[in-house]
């Protein structure tokens, strides 16, 4: 089990200034992946069939790393309970690699086990770190991202993020009896310190920016049939942009009736520290962090309906998504004596698309390409242009022979082919 101390001068963390535009949110809903802007803008889903999908989050490359897996009774006798192995996506939704077990995988009478919660991935992608009901008693682990070969954090503290690439944020659980209710851990060391214990409520885990300006502690009590009675949301400033120094701000408090556990909550900053994210019964809420000086400003609203799991990450989105699967209902269209064909688009999410097209009669004619703002779900008119000329031409060569469009969208790096029959 690793020292972890009140802070006395032991270790002071430098954390390098994020970038100003935190500028992704991953998170599950209705079975699969998601990711939109921090904002809750822009949202797409990633992956397109469930898996038992559960915490989301992304390196600073813009990959995905995520629990999944389906329950099963393995070869060798051992079980899984599902979302047990590590898979690593793009956020078009496709695996790069195998995915990596962890000791969920393979749970047995003797060591029951079951599937690791908070999985975080480290900023540089090489480690992940959760929390897993191991062997009778829960405990914290890192392991790296290529091997299922875990370290024991502690069977004290729950992992809750990573700082930076050696660095994690963890949190005491239970009573602290004189030990740092959140502390920062050293991989390299094994070792971290944190501020002395304030009367939070019995539950709870702590989360930061990875600027370090701002921390957060989720708590709950709960009464003797497990039932939430009382969660809320301390919100600190640090000085000199050091965790283990907090200066107590606001508080957001959460209705019991829809405040999740600790241990599912989730909580998660935009590195800069000026939006926070966490999970509750209706779906993903937020507040405005970026001036804890007026709390009223802080005040939560819901992001994300039905969105669970949330994670903040310094990484943009990138367009496209599985497959893109862009359709029309246009499936033949005429086009006009000034070159004009329209046609109808439906994307499944959001996002801006470029799309060309071109006829070929003696030689290829080609489209002028238009820029447009597709809509999840909506269809979109669009109306692309021929010169004067190229339309002449093709008007008369449909006199003669059946010609065909050949559109292209493309959104971010993908791109889907569509085809429409021209007429007369």
């Amino acid at each position: 089990m690793p020292r972890v101390a009140v802070l006395a001068g032991l270790l002071v963390l430098a954390l390098a200034p994020a970038a100003a535009h935190a500028d992704s949110l991953v998170y599950t809903k209705g079975g699969n992946v998601w990711i939109s802007h921090s904002d809750g803008s822009a949202a797409r889903q990633v992956t397109s069939a469930g898996n038992n999908w559960a915490w989301p989050s992304t390196a600073d490359d813009g990959t995905i790393f995520v629990a999944g897996g389906g329950q099963r009774v393995n070869s060798d006798g051992s079980d899984s309970d599902g979302s047990t192995e590590i898979y690593h996506l793009d956020q078009a939704g496709k695996q790069i690699g195998p995915f990596v077990e962890t000791p969920g995988s393979r749970s047995t009478p003797a060591c029951p086990t079951y599937a690791p919660d908070n999985l975080r991935v480290s900023p540089n992608g090489q480690r992940v770190a959760y929390n897993l009901f191991f062997c009778n008693n829960r405990d914290s682990f890192w392991q790296p991202t290529n091997s299922g070969t875990m370290t024991k954090i502690s069977e004290d503290y729950a992992a809750d993020m990573w700082m930076d690439d050696g660095n994690i944020l963890i949190s005491h659980i239970g009573s602290t009896f004189g030990n740092a209710a959140y502390a920062v851990y050293n991989v390299a060391s094994a070792n971290g310190h944190g501020p002395s214990d304030d009367p939070y409520l019995p539950e709870r885990t702590a989360v930061a920016s990875r600027s370090g300006n701002r921390v957060a502690v989720y708590e709950d009590d709960f009464d003797v049939s497990g039932n939430i009675t009382q969660a809320d949301i301390r919100l600190f400033a640090t000085t000199a942009n050091d965790v283990t120094q907090p200066v107590a701000k606001c508080t957001i408090t959460i209705p019991a009736a829809s405040a999740s556990k600790f241990l599912a909550a989730s909580p998660t900053f935009t590195p800069d520290g000026t939006r926070l994210a966490w999970d509750q019964a209706d779906g993903i809420h937020t507040a405005n962090t970026s001036n804890l000086d007026n709390c009223a400003s802080a005040s939560a609203s819901l992001l994300v309906p039905g969105g669970a799991y949330p994670f903040l990450g310094q990484a943009n989105e990138s367009a496209g998504g599985p497959g893109l699967a862009i359709s029309t209902s246009t499936k033949s269209a005429k086009i006009s004596s000034k070159g004009a064909l329209a046609l109808k688009l439906t994307a499944p999410q959001s996002g801006t698309a470029m799309v060309s097209g071109s006829v070929k009669v003696s030689k290829t004619l080609r489209f002028a390409s238009k820029k447009v703002n597709l809509l999840a779900g909506k269809a979109v008119k669009v109306t692309l242009k021929l010169s004067k000329k190229n339309a002449s031409a093709v008007r008369k060569a449909l006199r003669r022979k059946k010609l065909t469009a050949k559109i292209s969208v493309t959104m971010g790096s993908s791109t889907q082919k569509l085809a429409i029959k021209l007429k007369r």
